[in-house]
């Protein structure tokens, strides 16, 4: 995170950023930058989501759902990302979670955004042990491998 200085050195978006770029390279101290972004008065749920991520890859799956709870009870679980939440829970073994999930999709979406959820979902009896996709965004909305390449428009 050296590579951060100046007026907007512990801003939300630059440390994303930073994050990214770490990650992508591999160096051990990308998750310093997602400490930075959740430190923020107005963490972007793109900074959970990272979190999330990055504590299914390590193992770390309780601090994962930690982390998607905390984006749901701050943003007031968005439509947008119950798909995600609901991959997220599956992945960190907290299925009981899912179905009301599923309900708020229905209740809140229309046919097709009901569709994608239910697609989350995966029609999977939840184990994680069947779940062995390390990545929550695939295949999901046009986020690809990154939750920052549709945010910053590549």
């Amino acid at each position: 995170a050296a590579g951060v200085s100046g007026p907007t050195a512990n801003h939300a978006y630059p440390r994303l950023a930073m994050y990214e770029v770490a990650s992508r390279q591999g160096r051990p101290d990308a998750a310093a930058n997602l400490g930075a972004i959740l430190r923020n008065p107005n963490p972007p749920i793109a900074g959970y989501r990272y979190a999330a991520a990055d504590s299914i890859k390590t193992g770390r799956l309780a601090e994962a759902a930690g982390y998607i709870d905390q984006a749901n009870q701050r943003y007031g679980t968005p439509l947008s990302f119950i798909p995600e939440s609901i991959k997220f829970y599956q992945q960190s073994g907290n299925p009981h979670k899912i179905q009301p999930l599923l309900a708020q999709c229905q209740a809140k979406g229309d046919k097709a955004m009901y569709a994608v959820c239910q697609s989350a979902a995966g029609g999977s009896s939840g184990s994680p042990a069947a779940q062995q996709n390390n990545n929550p965004f695939k295949g999901m909305g046009g986020l690809g491998s990154t939750p920052l390449r549709g945010l910053l428009g590549r």
